[in-house]
């Protein structure tokens, strides 16, 4: 999955964490995901898809004889965007202190935790983490701003990897998967990157999906 979208990334990213191996994505799969961008499936609403597939009776990874893959979860991805159609018509759009005033105000707690101690290697996600909590504090984000601002953190993580932290990453892949270079190995490094910083800084996730 290449960068051109962070769309593909944070969809691949969320369906491997919760699937596991293999940690990439098929040409079919990510034409799965094309279809979706077309059709203007909001990334919130792909993702819920995505999880209630997981949830489904019946569902049981440990025992299938083939990878679970994203084929399986179009359906739900396209039931939700439908349910998603209809609560839209007729409503007007409403601010993100509106109905989720609840998830809001979980989203700023843990946007203040972290303001109190970045570390400073994460220098670069302080401009980004105090804009939002502007916005959250005056009730003025909407749900496409947090989208936004999970995809540019996700890209700051990454971007403030030092050349010794690339090496060891590069080579835990090399010792597990067999590979340190090609598209395959760029998903599974991206996806044990954010893994590894999110958990060691306790960088909280923005996009209200996660709340």
């Amino acid at each position: 999955m290449d960068r051109r979208s962070g769309y593909y990334q944070t969809i691949g990213k969320f369906f491997i964490d919760l699937r596991g191996a293999p940690l990439f994505l098929s040409s079919k799969e990510l034409s799965i995901i094309s279809q979706w961008e077309e059709r203007g499936i909001p990334l919130r609403i792909v993702l819920e898809g995505i999880k209630e597939s997981f949830e489904r009776p019946g569902y049981r990874p440990g025992k299938r004889r083939k990878p679970y893959t994203l084929e399986h979860c179009h359906s739900f991805v396209l039931r939700a965007f439908e349910q998603y159609e209809e609560r839209r018509v007729g409503q007007n759009k409403v601010e993100a202190f509106g109905g989720e005033k609840g998830r809001e105000t979980k989203i700023l707690v843990e946007v203040e935790r972290f303001l109190e101690d970045i570390p400073e290697e994460l220098h670069t996600l302080r401009p980004i983490y105090l804009r939002l909590h502007t916005q959250l504090s005056g009730g003025k984000a909407t749900e496409e701003d947090l989208d936004k601002a999970e995809e540019t953190i996700e890209r700051l993580i990454e971007e403030s990897l030092s050349m010794a932290q690339v090496k060891t990453i590069t080579a835990e892949i090399l010792a597990e998967f067999g590979m340190n270079n090609g598209p395959k190995f760029d998903q599974i490094f991206r996806i044990k990157v954010l893994k590894a910083k999110r958990e060691r800084h306790k960088i909280p996730h923005v996009s209200p999906f996660y709340y």
